[in-house]
């Protein structure tokens, strides 16, 4: 063989893995780019699953909050009409024993003089009570 001949073969030869090598850097850029649509596939996956269990939590929790402000809006509603029943109970009770009260009063003319508004004598330094107790 020559030389001119040998260099074409060198030459080609290294053309030859010139384009192996390309196409090795293809191949393994192929397999990474593939790698990486796969763990974006699974990425996304992860994702919408992740979505799906929050949007089901969410409507979970909303609907305890909901059934607790229904609860917590019907106690309210029981104790109003116990506190109604209760205001009304006193006023009855008052309005029964005004009358006697006001009969009473004659026979005791000396409680009248010595009554002092509790907000005075508190202002005064006096005790409300007759006789400084």
């Amino acid at each position: 063989m020559t030389t001119t001949t040998t260099t074409t073969m060198m030459v080609m030869t290294l053309v030859k893995l010139q384009h192996v090598a390309v196409l090795s850097v293809c191949l393994n850029q192929g397999e990474a780019t593939r790698r990486r649509e796969q763990e974006l596939v699974k990425l996304r996956k992860d994702i919408e699953l992740l979505t799906v269990q929050h949007e089901s939590s969410e409507a979970s929790l909303r609907k305890r909050h909901q059934e607790a402000i229904n609860e917590l809006n019907d106690q309210l509603e029981q104790l109003s009409k116990h506190r109604n029943k209760c205001a009304q109970r006193l006023f009855t009770s008052l309005h029964a024993i005004y009358p006697a009260v006001q009969n009473t009063r004659p026979a005791f003319p000396t409680v009248l003089p010595f009554r002092v508004p509790a907000s005075a004598g508190v202002r005064a330094g006096m005790s409300p009570l007759p006789g400084g107790r």
